[in-house]
C-alpha cells in the first residue's frame, strides 16, 4: 500500500493495522477530512493492497443520492451470483426485486427483508474470506442502500472490515451511527515537503521555494487545492505578487470547468443531472467520447465499472449549481433517457416547478411502485414533489398531504410527518378526512396520548362507518391500560360492529385484537371468537391473513388444555411461513414458545423465543413483549443471569414505548427470587405483579401464571391468610372459564397452605390429588414441583420411602425439562432423607467448574477462564448441585472447604 500516496505514513500505518483481518469480529474504519485532502486516494491504495480479503466497494454520486439502491448495486453486484443461491427464499426474493434482478413482486417489498439479506450475502463471503467493505462519500449513498448497510452491519460476525469516507464539514450519518464505535482517521493538512512531492510528480514541473511556501499555506496544505493553485501560477511567479487564484472554492473549480471547451461543459451538465451514467447513455444523449475527453484528460472526470463519474463530487456540485435556469429543461432531458421509473419519475419531478395536476398523479403512481420497491425514503419524496405540484385549492390537495405524511412516517422521518398532519390538523374542516388525519397523528404518539386524538377522532369519523371502526379498534386498544382491559374488550366489540362484511383485514385485526383481550379478562365468550376465528380463516383468500386467524383460533396456552393438539397446530402454520414471512413466522414462534414452556419442552421453547427475538430485532421491530417469553423460559431453566437480563431490557422497552410495565414482566424477577429460596425478596415483585393485573382487569387465571409462586410466597413468610385469600380468586377465576390447568395448579397450592398449617395428611392427600390432576392436563413442571412438596410432606410424616419416591419422580422429570435448580434442591431433599442417593463424584471438568464458582466468580468469569461457553458452565454447576445436594454457591463454597 501506498506506492502511489505521498506523505501519508502515519494514516497508512493505521489502515495496515485496521486491514489486518486476523481477527475475529466486524471492525469500522471512518476517514474523514475536508474536501481534496486525500481521502479518496487513501482509500483507493488501500482498496489495491487488501489482497487478503474480498473486497466489496461503491463510490455514490450526489445525483444517486435519491434513487434507491443503486450503492448497494455497486457493492454487491460482483458476488450477486456466489451468494444469491445460499440466501432464504425470502430474503433472496427481496434482494432480488430491490436490485432490479426480477421482476417486482406482487407484494411490497420489505426493506428489512432486503437488509437481512445483504447480511446473509455478506455472511456467506466471510466463511470463506475476509471481506472489505468501502463505501466513498458516504453522506451521498442513497437511503435505501444505507438502511440496508445499518441493518447488515449491526448483526454480522466474523472477519469483516468496513471502510468509510466522508468530508469533515458533513454530519455523521445514520449509517455510522448505526454501526456504533467507530476508529476515527482524521486526514490533516499535508506537509510542505510532501505537497512539493505531489506538485511535481502530478504537473512534471519545481516550483520555488517561496512559491511553494505559498502554495502550502494558500492552499492549506490540501494537495487537490494546490494542484488547482498550481496549474493556474506562472512558471516563474513574482514572489511578491499574490497568486491568481479565485476567491472562494467554488470559484477555484469553477474556473477549473471554465478551462474546458463549451461542448464539453455542455458534456458536463448533462453528467451532473445523471449522476454517473454509462458511456452509451450520454451518446445515446448526443454526447461524443471527443466531447468528453477534454474533462477526462484535465481530471474532471474519469471512468469507473463503464460509468461516468466527475472526479471530485464538489466538481458537480459546482456544474450543477450554475445549472440555474436550465435545470428543468435539463432534467426533463433525462427523464426521457431514463429506463427506470422511479429514475424518470424523479427528475421529471425536478423538471416540473408549476403545479402541474398531470405531473402530480404521475408522481403518486411512482411513490406507489417505490413503496413497492422498499424504497420508502423516495416515495416520500416523490409524494413531497406531488404536493408541491398541487394547486391551494385543488380537492386532491389535503389528501395528497394526508398520503404524503403516512409515507414519511413509514420512511421514519416523524418530525416532517408531525408537521404535515398539524399543519392539516389546523386547515381540514370536520368530517372524516379529519378523523383520518388525528388518526394518523395518533400513529406518533404513545398509547395514552394517543387517546385524546382517537377520542377527538371518534367524534369527526360520526358520518363515515369504516374509519369510525378503524378509529373504534386503536381507541380501544390504546385505552387498555387507562380504563382497563374490560373496557378495551367492550371497544373492541363495538368497533366490529361497525364493520363491513368485506372489510377482511380489518376485521382480522379486529379479531385478534378481541380475543387477545377476552384472553386476558377471562371473558367466558372467549370460545366463541375463536369459532369465528375459524369460520373467518375459512373464508379468507390471502394467505397471510388466513394464517394470522388460524394462530388466533389456536389461542395462547396458559389457559388451554391440548397442549400437544396446539403445538402441531403451530408447527403446521410455521412449517408454511419460516420460508415465506419471516416476521409471521416470528410471531408463531413467540406463541410456540409459550405452548412448549407449559407443555414441558423447555429447551425448544427456549430456541423459539430466542429465535423469534432475534428476528425482530434484526429487522428493527424490538418491543417489550419480546423479551417476556425468553426471561420466563430462561428463571424456568435455572439461567438466573439470562432471566434477570431479559427482565430488565424488556422493562427498558416497556418504559420507553408504552409507558408502562406489564405484569408478566414484572413477575419474572420474583420467580428467580422465590425459586433461588429467597421468598421475601421475590414477594415485591409478585405482589406488584398481582395488583397491577387485577387493576388492568386481568381476572382470566391462566393471565396469571405467578399466582402459585405468589401464594407460596406469602405462606413462606407466615401470612397465610393473605395467601389463602389470592388462592381463593385464583381459583375462583380459573373455574368460570373451567380452566382446568389453573385448577390443577391451585390443587398444589392448597396442599401448600395445608401443609404450612401442620395438616399434614391432608396436605398429602391434596397434592397425591394435585399429582393426578397436572399429569391430565401434560403440566410437566407443575406436577413435578407438587411431587417435591409431596416428598417433604412425606418425609414429616416419617414415610421414608414414600417420599423417596415421590423426590425421585420429581427428580427424574426436573432432569429431563432441564430445570436445573429445580433438580439440586430435589437432590438436597433427598440427601436430608438418608439411605441410598443419586449422588455421583464430580468430573474433573464439572471440578474445576466448581472450584471457580465456590471462589467467588461468575459463570462469565468461569467461563472466560476455562475458554468455555456460559450455557457449559451453568450445565457443569446444574450437574455440580444435583450431584452434591446443594442450591447455592454459598453451600457449594462451604462443602467444598
Amino acid at each position: 500500500m501506498g506506492g502511489n500516496v505521498i506523505g501519508r505514513e502515519r494514516e497508512l500505518e493505521q489502515l495496515r493495522a485496521f486491514l489486518d483481518v486476523r481477527g475475529d469480529s466486524p471492525q469500522l474504519l471512518v476517514l474523514e477530512g475536508p474536501a481534496g485532502i486525500g481521502k479518496s486516494t487513501l482509500l483507493a491504495a488501500a482498496l489495491a493492497e487488501a489482497t487478503a480479503a474480498r473486497v466489496l466497494s461503491a463510490r455514490p454520486t450526489e445525483a444517486e443520492r435519491d434513487l434507491p439502491y443503486v450503492g448497494l448495486l455497486d457493492l454487491l453486484e460482483p458476488a450477486l451470483g456466489e451468494v444469491l443461491p445460499a440466501l432464504p427464499p425470502p430474503r433472496r426474493r427481496a434482494l432480488e426485486a430491490a436490485l432490479l434482478f426480477a421482476d417486482s413482486p406482487e407484494e411490497p417489498v420489505d426493506g428489512r427483508a432486503v437488509g437481512l439479506g445483504v447480511r446473509d450475502a455478506l455472511h456467506e463471503l466471510v466463511r470463506c474470506e475476509p471481506v472489505l467493505v468501502a463505501v466513498d462519500d458516504v453522506p451521498w449513498l442513497d437511503q435505501s442502500s444505507a438502511d440496508a448497510l445499518a441493518v447488515a452491519l449491526h448483526r454480522i460476525s466474523g472477519p469483516l472490515r468496513v471502510l468509510l469516507t466522508r468530508r469533515s464539514s458533513e454530519p455523521v450519518t445514520a449509517l455510522e451511527q448505526s454501526l456504533g464505535a467507530a476508529t476515527p482517521l482524521v486526514m490533516g493538512p499535508m506537509s510542505l515537503g510532501a505537497l512539493h512531492r505531489v506538485l511535481h510528480d502530478r504537473l512534471g514541473r519545481s516550483f520555488s521555494r517561496p512559491t511553494l511556501l505559498r502554495l502550502h499555506e494558500l492552499s492549506g496544505g490540501n494537495p487537490l487545492y494546490a494542484l488547482e493553485l498550481a496549474q493556474s501560477a506562472e512558471p516563474e511567479t513574482d514572489p511578491l505578487r499574490p497568486l491568481a487564484v479565485p476567491s472562494s472554492l467554488e470559484a477555484l473549480f469553477r474556473s477549473r470547468l471554465n478551462a474546458l471547451p463549451p461542448a464539453t461543459r455542455a458534456a458536463l451538465e448533462l453528467l451532473s443531472v445523471l449522476g454517473a451514467p454509462s458511456l452509451g447513455l450520454m451518446e445515446r444523449a448526443g454526447v461524443t467520447a471527443d466531447e468528453l475527453a477534454p474533462a477526462v484528460s484535465a481530471r474532471v472526470v474519469d471512468y469507473e465499472r463503464s460509468a461516468l463519474r466527475f472526479t471530485h463530487p464538489i466538481f458537480a456540485a459546482v456544474v450543477y449549481e450554475d445549472l440555474a435556469l436550465r435545470r428543468p429543461a435539463l432534467h426533463r432531458r433525462a427523464a426521457n433517457l431514463a429506463a427506470d421509473p422511479l429514475s424518470r419519475a424523479r427528475h421529471l419531478a425536478l423538471a416540473t416547478e408549476l403545479p402541474d395536476s398531470s405531473v402530480a398523479e404521475q408522481l403518486e403512481a411512482a411513490a406507489e411502485l417505490a413503496t413497492g420497491r422498499a424504497a420508502l425514503a423516495l416515495a416520500a419524496e416523490l409524494l413531497e414533489h406531488a404536493l408541491r405540484l398541487t394547486l391551494l385549492g385543488d380537492e386532491a390537495r389535503s389528501r395528497r398531504a394526508l398520503r404524503t405524511a403516512k409515507a414519511q412516517l413509514a420512511a421514519g422521518e416523524w418530525q416532517r410527518a408531525r408537521a404535515l398532519l398539524e399543519g392539516l390538523r389546523e386547515t381540514v374542516s370536520a368530517g372524516p378526512l379529519r378523523a383520518e388525519v388525528l388518526l394518523a397523528l395518533a400513529e406518533t404518539e404513545h398509547d395514552d396520548l394517543a387517546v385524546p386524538l382517537l377520542q377527538e377522532a371518534q367524534r369527526e369519523a360520526a358520518s363515515d362507518r369504516d374509519i369510525r371502526a378503524r378509529v373504534a379498534l386503536d381507541l380501544a386498544w390504546a385505552e387498555r391500560f387507562r380504563a382497563g382491559f374490560p373496557h378495551a374488550l367492550e371497544g373492541t366489540l363495538s368497533a366490529l360492529q361497525l364493520l363491513e362484511n368485506d372489510d377482511l383485514a380489518l376485521r382480522v385485526d379486529g379479531l385478534g385484537q378481541l380475543v387477545a383481550l377476552a384472553s386476558v379478562v377471562g371473558d367466558v365468550r372467549l370460545p366463541t371468537y375463536r369459532a369465528e376465528a375459524q369460520r373467518l380463516a375459512a373464508q379468507v383468500a390471502e394467505p397471510r391473513l388466513r394464517a394470522e386467524l388460524t394462530a388466533v383460533s389456536v389461542g395462547r396456552a396458559t389457559e388451554a388444555n391440548e397442549l400437544h393438539l396446539r403445538s402441531l397446530a403451530f408447527h403446521g402454520l410455521l412449517q408454511h411461513w419460516q420460508e415465506r414471512d419471516e416476521l409471521l413466522a416470528a410471531e408463531l414462534l413467540w406463541e410456540l414458545s409459550w405452548v412448549e414452556l407449559w407443555g414441558g419442552r423447555w429447551e425448544l421453547a427456549w430456541s423459539h423465543a430466542e429465535q423469534s427475538r432475534d428476528v425482530v430485532v434484526q429487522y428493527g421491530v424490538e418491543k417489550n413483549q419480546d423479551y417476556i417469553a425468553t426471561a420466563w423460559i430462561a428463571a424456568h431453566l435455572g439461567r438466573v443471569d439470562v432471566a434477570l437480563a431479559e427482565a430488565e431490557r424488556g422493562l427498558v422497552l416497556s418504559d420507553e414505548q408504552i409507558g408502562f410495565r406489564p405484569p408478566l414482566l414484572q413477575a419474572a424477577p420474583g420467580l428467580v427470587a422465590l425459586w433461588g429460596g429467597d421468598a421475601a425478596a421475590a414477594l415485591p415483585y409478585l405482589e406488584k405483579a398481582d395488583a397491577v393485573a387485577r387493576t388492568l382487569g386481568w381476572s382470566a387465571a391462566g393471565a396469571r401464571p405467578w399466582t402459585p409462586d405468589l401464594v407460596q410466597s406469602l405462606a413462606e413468610v407466615g401470612r397465610t391468610g393473605e395467601a389463602a385469600s389470592v388462592l381463593q380468586v385464583w381459583e375462583s377465576d380459573a373455574s368460570r372459564v373451567s380452566d382446568d390447568w389453573s385448577l390443577a395448579r391451585a390443587r398444589s397450592s392448597r396442599g401448600l397452605l395445608l401443609a404450612a398449617e401442620g395438616r399434614l395428611g391432608e396436605s398429602a392427600e391434596e397434592f397425591r390429588c394435585a399429582v393426578e390432576r397436572l399429569d391430565a392436563v401434560d403440566d410437566v413442571f407443575g406436577r413435578a414441583r407438587a411431587q417435591l412438596v409431596l416428598g417433604r410432606v412425606l418425609r414429616r410424616e416419617r414415610k421414608k420411602k414414600a417420599s423417596r419416591d415421590a423426590l425421585q419422580n420429581a427428580l427424574q422429570a426436573f432432569e429431563l425439562l432441564g430445570a436445573s435448580v429445580w433438580a439440586a434442591r430435589t437432590t438436597s431433599e433427598l440427601g436430608s432423607i438418608g439411605g441410598r442417593t443419586r449422588e455421583h463424584g464430580l468430573t474433573p471438568a464439572e471440578r474445576r467448574v466448581a472450584d471457580l464458582a465456590a471462589a467467588g466468580r461468575t459463570n462469565r468469569e468461569v467461563a472466560a477462564e476455562l475458554v468455555l461457553g456460559e450455557r457449559t458452565v451453568e450445565g457443569h454447576l446444574s450437574r455440580v448441585y444435583a450431584k452434591l445436594g446443594v442450591r447455592s454457591r454459598t453451600e457449594l463454597a462451604r462443602l467444598l472447604r
